[in-house]
């Protein structure tokens, strides 16, 4: 660091001022840089991460055959699962997805364990659901409000069938029509 004088600008005691002349180092100057475009690629990243725009997926206005819905549906579908409807919703923290297929009935309970086991095994132990409890449907259930416009998902005209899973946080339920062989999933936060 240079110091120099400045004689223009004389002090009240007739002596000069020292002006320091400061000579960044130019590696540090890149240093700055790279650190600054790191952080703000972190961001970016982090951002992306973080799902702040709401993302949506449907099976449209129509039910899709298996082979149209497989790729996008939120669960594990059957190689029998016909007329195949589901919804995904999230933002920030919130989620909610729900699907109906139909199926042979024995295909739809088979089922029941494989969507409970998928889900064991994405979710942390306190999430699991062990042991797989089934409980037989004698009265309809009541209308299920997901907070989406689903008015395929009608739990609502099951006479006879099973219900499985928990209805809470994280947690899915499901519901099988042993009349009509119809599969329905649920699952919020």
């Amino acid at each position: 660091m240079k110091i120099m004088m400045d004689e223009s600008s004389p002090s009240s005691q007739g002596e000069t001022k020292p002006i320091r002349e400061s000579r960044v180092d130019p590696r540090a100057r890149v240093y700055k840089r790279l650190v600054l475009w790191g952080i703000l690629a972190f961001s970016a990243w982090v951002l992306y991460q973080t799902p702040c725009i709401p993302t949506y997926r449907s099976s449209g206005s129509r039910p899709l055959s298996f082979e149209r819905a497989q790729r996008r549906c939120p669960i594990r579908l059957p190689s029998t699962a016909q007329n195949v409807q589901y919804k995904h919703f999230s933002f920030l923290l919130y989620f909610a997805e729900s699907v109906r297929f139909e199926a042979p009935v024995a295909d739809c309970l088979a089922h029941i364990r494989t969507v409970i086991e998928d889900h064991n095994a994405r979710y942390t132990s306190g999430l699991r659901q062990t042991p797989i409890k089934w409980t037989p449907i004698t009265t309809p259930p009541s209308k299920v409000q997901l907070g989406l416009d689903v008015p395929w998902f009608d739990i609502h005209n099951i006479q006879s069938g099973i219900q499985a899973g928990a209805r809470g946080t994280i947690q899915p339920a499901i519901w099988v029509d042993a009349e009509r062989g119809v599969f329905y999933y649920m699952m919020t936060d």
